[in-house]
């Protein structure tokens, strides 16, 4: 499958889980990737080496970049138009966590979470904006976003971002639909990975006991998804919510 063929990417938190998966994913359809991270030494050379194995033309890229930071976000844009000329997708997947009551939740901690997951997700969806616009070519925004939205115990601060970015994406997509720009958003129920395997060993077994699927989803079928929703294949499909969370609803109280 070549869906992806020719088109630039930008995948934030690229360097593992849910990004490295969908870097990779979108190497072997053809992209050209940029992945960032805000420490690229945490698995950096090993994407870059998974993606030479896929062999062709492809070729992908890793960048440090700090998205809650304006000036990295606009030095992995201007990477990304350097090394490939243009940029046509961006998948928001960066991400943090502050699992702790609300009692004990710090306003840094919050202000911390706030700034990678929402702050990060809008200058990256600004420069793709940008870009798109300027270059008169159409563009996509695929976020991340969790199960979390619908509220969560113990992790007030993480669903507060993810249910913003559901809002987030409606309003791009209202705002640059008639520029040929879409924003979707991917809501990613318990999936394997290593944020998850830090929740709590109560929340990961409701997961697991009462999703439909009675299993965790991998990280590659939300980058199928993602990749889905990048890609021409949902070309007609703009501001929508892509739950991903094998049946399950609704979060633990």
């Amino acid at each position: 499958m070549n869906d992806l063929d020719g088109r630039v990417l930008i995948v934030t938190g690229g360097t593992r889980g849910i990004g490295r998966a969908t870097a990779l994913a979108a190497v072997g359809r053809g992209a050209r990737v940029i992945c960032c991270a805000r420490d690229i030494m945490r698995g950096g050379a090993e994407v870059e080496a998974a993606a030479a194995a896929i062999g062709g033309s492809r070729c992908l890229i890793t960048a440090q970049a700090d998205v809650s930071q304006e000036q990295d976000v606009v030095r992995l844009f201007n990477l990304a138009r350097s090394q490939f000329g243009q940029v046509d997708i961006a998948i928001n997947n960066a991400g943090t966590s502050a699992a702790e009551l609300l009692v004990s939740h710090s306003l840094a901690e919050w202000d911390r979470v706030v700034a990678t997951n929402v702050t990060g997700c809008l200058l990256v969806a600004r420069e793709l904006v940008r870009a798109a616009r300027a270059a008169r070519r159409p563009g996509v925004i695929v976020s991340i976003g969790s199960i979390a939205q619908e509220g969560t115990a113990n992790n007030a601060s993480y669903a507060a971002t993810k249910g913003a970015l559901l809002g987030m994406t409606q309003g791009l997509a209202r705002e640059y639909g008639g520029d040929s720009i879409r924003a979707n958003l991917v809501v990613a129920g318990y999936v394997d990975t290593e944020l998850a395997r830090g929740l709590n060993p109560r929340t990961r077994a409701f997961y697991l006991e009462y999703a439909p699927a009675r299993r965790a989803g991998t990280v590659d079928e939300i980058a199928g998804l993602a990749l889905f929703l990048a890609s021409d294949r949902s070309r007609h499909v703009n501001g929508h919510a892509l739950l991903a969370t094998g049946g399950l609803m609704q979060c633990p109280a």
